[in-house]
């Protein structure tokens, strides 16, 4: 999955792939790329390898589709989880996954994250995009900055997970729904035919990208064939605050 992301940045290198008006970025495919590799060394760094599951736990915003990538790159398996949910379903995807590290912010740990950390066994990183809680969290600031803008991608199985997406549970536990790298390329390759998405392309969404709808349909195919996404954020957790 992450190949497609580093063609366009050897083809349209200049081309805008992320907007973001919350904070009033415009991310090219070049920086896109680097941001992606960065986080990617990071996540090697901190001791995630192929298999290991990376959770997000965050509203919309381009760390969302930065940490999917680099998960991709490093040949883990991503896992996203509503940033609307409660202690304990957020505990329970965790602890089912059994996920290693996790991508939050700040307001999400306190809230939630923090009361739920010590009993999750699996869990051994937790980086918070916008703050740093000293011996419990890494800056997702600090340990991009410090990695380098390179990294070569571990070579990844069609039938390899990419990613782990769970249900919502209406009739019971949520199910994780397991996803390979040839059941989204596909999927893409089929959602291009049928709406003729191309590099042209600019959609935009506030819809959260938690969700099947909102990253599958909207947020990855303009970034598949090289367009345009606006990240419009989706909860009252996305003020502007929310992301300094």
């Amino acid at each position: 999955m992450a190949e497609c992301i580093e063609e366009h940045a050897k083809i349209r290198p200049d081309k805008v792939a992320i907007i973001f008006p919350v904070r009033n970025e415009k991310i090219t495919y070049r920086e896109f790329n680097v941001c992606v590799n960065r986080l990617a060394n990071a996540f090697r760094d901190l001791g995630v390898k192929k298999g290991d599951r990376v959770a997000v736990f965050l509203s919309n915003c381009p760390e969302y589709l930065v940490s999917f990538f680099a998960a991709c790159k490093i040949g883990a398996i991503f896992v996203p989880i509503n940033a609307m949910l409660k202690e304990t379903e957020v505990e329970y995807i965790l602890t089912d996954s059994e996920a290693n590290t996790l991508v939050t912010m700040k307001t999400l740990y306190e809230d939630v994250v923090s009361k739920i950390k010590s009993r999750i066994s699996s869990l051994h990183n937790v980086i918070l995009t916008d703050y740093e809680v000293e011996g419990e969290t890494f800056s997702y600031q600090e340990i991009t900055l410090k990695s380098s803008d390179d990294f070569s991608a571990i070579e990844c199985e069609p039938e390899d997970l990419v990613m782990i997406h769970y249900t919502s549970g209406t009739t019971g536990k949520p199910k994780g729904a397991m996803l390979t790298h040839h059941n989204l390329n596909w999927f893409y390759k089929t959602w291009g035919k049928i709406t003729g998405i191309s590099d042209k392309d600019i959609a935009v969404s506030a819809l959260q990208m938690t969700q099947a709808g909102g990253f599958h349909a909207l947020a990855m195919p303009p970034l598949y064939y090289g367009g345009t996404f606006v990240i419009i954020p989706s909860s009252p957790l996305s003020s502007p605050e929310a992301f300094p």
